[in-house]
């Protein structure tokens, strides 16, 4: 009689554990698409010229890294940097690949590849440009996944 009960609670223990993982794999894949789903946006909001868009998928703390400028620190600086550069341009197309997204917590990084082609009003032939990006997101209060750290560069001068 007692071998049949710790049988039983050894199963019941087993079934709890793979429960529990089944559970965090389910997690972890939602939480990656709602990653997935941020770059989709900021895909979209790049390739309609739509800076208010792209400003919703920022952390109110989120701090831009540009190559070769100073760090872009807090949502207002990043606004205004941001519709100031918009405004300036005619055109501009991008695609974003996320080659690997890991999560931890409340935070989570992405690390990926971009090719990206901007017109500038003052009517220059498009620059194409292809580089790697590492983001930090981070988990806001009602769920959802916003860029909180982020810096890109090109992989060479553009074409």
């Amino acid at each position: 009689m007692r071998s049949l009960q710790i049988r039983g609670v050894l199963m019941t223990l087993t079934l709890l554990a793979a429960g529990g993982l089944v559970g965090a794999d389910a997690q972890d894949t939602a939480d990656q698409g709602a990653i997935r789903a941020v770059y989709d946006t900021y895909m979209d909001s790049i390739n309609n010229l739509n800076a208010d868009q792209w400003l919703a998928i920022w952390d109110d703390e989120g701090i831009k890294m540009d190559p070769d400028t100073k760090a872009i620190e807090g949502k207002p600086a990043i606004t205004a940097a941001v519709k100031a550069r918009f405004s300036s341009f005619s055109a501009m197309a991008m695609e974003i690949s996320v080659t690997e997204i890991v999560v931890s917590g409340d935070y989570a990084f992405a690390r990926g590849t971009f090719h990206r082609s901007i017109t500038v009003k003052a009517g220059s032939a498009p620059l194409l440009f292809d580089g790697k990006f590492v983001s930090v997101l981070h988990r806001q209060d009602d769920g959802s996944w916003k860029l909180f750290r982020d810096i890109y560069n090109s992989n060479g001068a553009p074409k």
